[in-house]
Order: structure tokens, then C-alpha cells, then sequence
């Protein structure tokens, strides 16, 4: 199965194109579709209301809720898949299919605190692992991993700075990934570590506001 050029050209001008459309389908922006300063404002807020027996705000919190989540993969119109819930915590999951590339989307809310820990961006070329040209292959997964990772990097949690993530973010969707298991590529901005990493048909974005240490 060939590549659509047509729908591989409109990923190439995705970072600077809003609205963009593949395979028919709108991607609205995280800038169109919140107010960051708004959503900090709100989602600090619930945090601060949730949190039992304790009214100071805390600073190394997301602010960001499920609902949150909900709202932005039905505004993208993506398809939303159930809600796995594990022992400690719940996983909202939604994700979007390009020519057979899998971008899958995972929000994990811890239920004690009441707030987002860690959110995951995994696009899955796995489905051409057999495809005649590899490199092909490698540059669509490059440039939905620049459509998509630069636009999470921009997500509005409390301490949040979209710009500068957006920016660190996109100058490593090239150099992050490598053939060989190698290092996660890792910034810190605000209260939260973002990570970039994988191979190339398989690349991930982290955002990671503590899961390991909180998720307990």
C-alpha cells in the first residue's frame, strides 16, 4: 500500500496551517480550542475544590481534569474509546487513524487526587513495517509526530508554558527517535517533564507531571 502524497504534503505545512484537514478529517488546534489562561484558571480552581481537607493551592498539581480531555478529543473528533480503570487510577483513551497509522492518545487521572498525571501520545507506524520504501514511511510519521506532538506540547496545565514547549518540542521530533534503544530526550517546563522518544515507525511524547511518584 502506497502512501498518499496528497495527505503526506498537507502534514509537511501542519505546524503552521490551523484547521488542518487529513483524510477529511478537522483538527482543531489547542490554541482554538481553549483559552489557556481561562482553562488554568478554571482547572486550578476544580483542583483546589476537590481536594479534601486541604485549601492550599498546590504547585506541583496539573490543574487539568477529565473532562478537560473529553472536550478536546470531541472537539478534534476523535474517536473516543472507553475508560480503563485500574486500581488507582483511570485511563481516557481516544485516538485517530491516518492511512493506517494509529495515533493513540492516553490521559491518566489519579482518582485520590483528582488530576491528570500523565498524558501519552503514541503514533504507531507499525502496520508498514514491510513497506517497500522506509524512508517513505519515516517522514509521514515524522511530520504527524510535528502535527501532533507540538500541539500537546502546548496543552494548558497550571504552570504551563505552551511557546516555549511548542518550540523545544518541534526542534526534537527529528533527533529524538534512533533505530537503537536510546535516551528519552527530556526538558522540564513548569511542574511538568516532557519526553520525546521511539523509533522510527514508533515514536512517543510524554508529558509527566510525577505518575510514578504520585500514582501510589
Amino acid at each position: 500500500m502506497k502512501l498518499n502524497p496528497a495527505i503526506l504534503s498537507i502534514v509537511v505545512i501542519a505546524a503552521v496551517i490551523v484547521g488542518l484537514q487529513l483524510n477529511g478529517t478537522s483538527i482543531v488546534s489547542l490554541e482554538e480550542t481553549t483559552n489557556i489562561e481561562e482553562n488554568k484558571s478554571t482547572n486550578t480552581n476544580s483542583a483546589e475544590t476537590k481536594t479534601s481537607n486541604n485549601t492550599t493551592e498546590n504547585p506541583t498539581s496539573s490543574g487539568l481534569t477529565p473532562e478537560f480531555f473529553e472536550k478536546f478529543y470531541s472537539q478534534n473528533n476523535f474517536d473516543i474509546l472507553p475508560v480503563y480503570s485500574g486500581t488507582s487510577s483511570d485511563i481516557y483513551p481516544a485516538q485517530i487513524i491516518h492511512d493506517d497509522i494509529e495515533v493513540h492518545f492516553d490521559a491518566y487521572h489519579n482518582r485520590k487526587t483528582d488530576e491528570i498525571l500523565l498524558i501519552e501520545v503514541n503514533i504507531d507506524g507499525s502496520y508498514y513495517y514491510n513497506h517497500t520504501n522506509q524512508q517513505e514511511v519515516e517522514d509521514y510519521i515524522t511530520n504527524l509526530a510535528e502535527t501532533y506532538f507540538v500541539g500537546m506540547a502546548a496543552i494548558p496545565y497550571r504552570t504551563s508554558t505552551p511557546d516555549e514547549a511548542k518550540e523545544w518540542v518541534r526542534s526534537h521530533i527529528k533527533d529524538s527517535y534512533a533505530v537503537e534503544p536510546k535516551e528519552k530526550t527530556s526538558k522540564k517546563f513548569g511542574n511538568a517533564t516532557i519526553n520525546v522518544y521511539g523509533s522510527p515507525l514508533f515514536r512517543t511524547l510524554e508529558i509527566d507531571f510525577g505518575y510514578a511518584e504520585k500514582n501510589i
